[in-house]
């Protein structure tokens, strides 16, 4: 199994709710309004000095699935130039 972890700016979340609903992701958790800075982005602190903010998609699922997610977000990091979100994939050992 493996782990998803999706990092996208708000702005893209039309893009980012489409690319879930293609893949037919039957279960996800959903963080919004998360706050940072990324190797090579500004922050996003939502505030007067650094606007806006992200959201967080994570998604477990099996090696399979997880490969065509990835293949499938490459193309859209592309599309969307590469700096519009990150996709992490971890594995997983055990879930309880």
């Amino acid at each position: 199994m493996k782990m998803l972890i999706l990092i996208y700016d708000v702005d893209y979340e039309e893009d980012i709710t489409d690319f879930i609903t293609s893949l037919n992701v039957e279960a996800y958790t959903k963080w919004n309004k998360v706050l940072g800075k990324g190797r090579i982005s500004d922050p996003r602190m939502d505030d007067a000095v650094w606007p806006g903010f992200n959201s967080v998609i994570m998604i477990v699922t099996d090696d399979n699935k997880a490969e065509n997610i990835v293949k499938t977000g490459k193309e859209l990091s592309d599309k969307l130039g590469n700096k519009r979100f990150k996709l992490f994939e971890l594995p997983v050992n055990r879930v309880i």
